[in-house]
């Protein structure tokens, strides 16, 4: 399959990652933020609302059968809803942990703080890093730069870094910044062209992730 983008190590693939995932075999570190299906993406007061031009009915869909697969996983980070955190736990292999993200700037209705499921790991249940929720310029879900960093830190250092729901490549802008290598899948091209914008900046790209 032909990257819609490759340079310094980082490679994107425009598609549906249950079809370029069986393509892909070597060691992977995955670390993603998977669609999670809570009716966030259609908006209304008791659920949050999005920018309408942003929504997305596709987005609003909790399947774990892309873990399958992943042919060489060595570690995963993968974010879930508190409601879906259980089924997470099931569908990642054993042992794993859940830590946490505290969001310094909750939104409104928000979660303070969202759970990330994290295998194998030797850390204690919980722990929590907090950062700044907010400033989505690329992507409606994105996440904080200083969040990613420290969920590689999670990483075996020579594994690849694999993001099957890239988002705007922030994930992969993370990888770049500490110089690991990585691989990015999105289904939406738009967002393909902003995380190949992104990282083709030769400064460090302080935005937040997705």
């Amino acid at each position: 399959m032909r990257p819609y983008y490759e340079a310094d190590g980082i490679t994107i693939y425009h598609g549906d990652c249950r079809e370029i995932l069986p393509s892909l075999a070597e060691p992977f570190a995955v670390v993603t933020d998977q669609p999670y299906g809570t009716g966030w993406v259609r908006g209304g007061k008791e659920r949050g609302e999005f920018v309408p031009d942003r929504e997305y009915p596709t987005w609003d869909v909790w399947d774990m059968s892309w873990i399958s697969l992943v042919r060489q996983p060595v570690s995963w980070a993968v974010f879930a809803p508190a409601s879906r955190v259980n089924d997470l736990r099931r569908a990642l292999p054993q042992p794993n942990r859940v830590v946490w993200w505290r969001k310094t700037n909750p939104r409104p209705l928000g979660h303070a703080c969202e759970p990330i499921g994290v295998s194998p790991t030797w850390l204690p249940e919980g722990i929590e890093f907090s950062a700044y929720n907010g400033d989505t310029p690329f992507h409606p879900t994105q996440k904080p730069l200083d969040l990613m960093y420290w969920l590689l830190g999670f990483t075996p250092d020579r594994a690849m870094i694999l993001d099957p729901f890239m988002g705007s490549g922030s994930t992969l802008v993370a990888a770049k910044n500490l110089s690991r290598r990585a691989i990015g899948i999105e289904l939406d091209e738009k967002y393909c062209e902003a995380a190949a914008s992104r990282l083709e900046q030769r400064v460090l790209d302080f935005g937040g992730v997705a």
